[in-house]
């Protein structure tokens, strides 16, 4: 498993950019990019993804009609009892 640097500056700094580009892309900076495996076999392209926390009817996977994107969402539930005792969150993965 890969590590990478994190600061939760860069998320605001990337919003602020979009918002003054005025292009409507601003939440689009905040999209999260799971761990995954892709590979092929003889009949099939094979993905694999790691949503912790996120139940299987909770996903919706939808792949553009051109065949060149694939697009996977869904939501994690977290109960309050989870959250109770939280000050501030820099990142939830697991």
């Amino acid at each position: 498993m890969g590590s990478r640097d994190f600061n939760p500056l860069d998320v605001f700094l990337q919003l602020e950019a979009d918002l003054l580009q005025g292009t409507g892309r601003a939440m689009h900076s905040l999209r999260f990019q799971p761990c995954m495996d892709m590979y092929e076999t003889d009949s099939a392209l094979i993905i694999k993804l790691e949503l912790a926390g996120v139940h299987a009817d909770r996903l919706n996977i939808t792949l553009s009609a051109d065949d060149r994107t694939l697009t996977v969402s869904g939501e994690r539930a977290e109960s309050n009892e989870e959250r109770r005792d939280r000050v501030r969150c820099y990142q939830l993965e697991i």
